[in-house]
This record gives C-alpha cells, structure tokens and sequence, in this order.
C-alpha cells in the first residue's frame, strides 16, 4: 500500500477519513459528488492510489485501532493515558521520496487545524466587518 508523500496531503486524507468514520459511509458519497472536481480528493476515488491507504484510516478510525493527530493533541493536553494497543501518526506516517522533500510551509509543525486554515476567512471576515462604505 503506498503512502502520501506530503504531510499536507496525509493530513486531508486524516481528516476526512476521520469525518467518514464518525458521519458514515453516506457522507462519503456526498463528499465524493461535492470534491469531484477537486484535486485534492482524488484519493476518494476507487482507482486512485490513495485509495487503500484512505479506506485503512477510515476502518482504523472507525474501530478505534487508530488515534488522529488532532485526537492525540487534545488528548496529549488533558494528561489522558493513551490507549494501548492504538496505533499513533508514526505509524501512518508519509514517506519522502528521494530527493522530494515537502515545502517548508507543509513540514514546519503545522497540523493543519481550524486556525491555520481560516486565515482566508479571516481577513474576508475582518474587511467586511469595519466597512463603511455601504453607510453612503
């Protein structure tokens, strides 16, 4: 089974394997008919390479044999003791392939969680906001 070669794509594949495995398998159709055009989801689809390494995250989730990065932080933060036998973010770790190395902004740590993602919306929401344009 390969792997993602880039901590960014393994945390999209994370993510939403996490979110098919708490919403079901429904939910996966519906993402499949929503992201069909986005590159970035081609691993929803069948034959895609990705696809075994998806499909192993989201039964791993599922049965609790496998603990997402996001899960383990909180975890991490509330002093809880980690389940035995759980398998951790190493273990499903992606690869670099020789001599591709991940942009600086994808390997520094950031693990991808609602605050790094929304500075769009952020600066979308902070311009709308203080508008006084539309007093006239």
């Amino acid at each position: 089974m390969e792997k993602p070669h880039y901590k960014r794509l393994h945390n999209i594949i994370e993510r939403t394997a996490t979110f098919v495995a708490r919403q079901g398998a429904q939910m996966e159709i519906i993402l499949k008919a929503k992201q069909s055009q986005n590159t970035q989801f081609q691993f929803l689809e069948f034959g895609h390479h990705l696809n075994p390494y998806y499909k192993l995250l989201v039964k791993s989730i599922a049965s609790g044999v496998y603990v997402p990065e996001a899960q383990q932080i909180k975890e991490a933060e509330s002093a809880a003791p980690a389940v035995k036998g759980t398998m951790t973010q190493q273990d499903f770790a992606p690869v670099v392939v020789h001599g591709n190395t991940a942009p600086a902004e994808v390997t520094d740590g950031n693990r991808g969680d609602a605050r790094s993602t929304s500075g769009k919306q952020d600066d979308d929401t902070a311009t709308s906001s203080g508008s006084s344009d539309d007093e006239d």
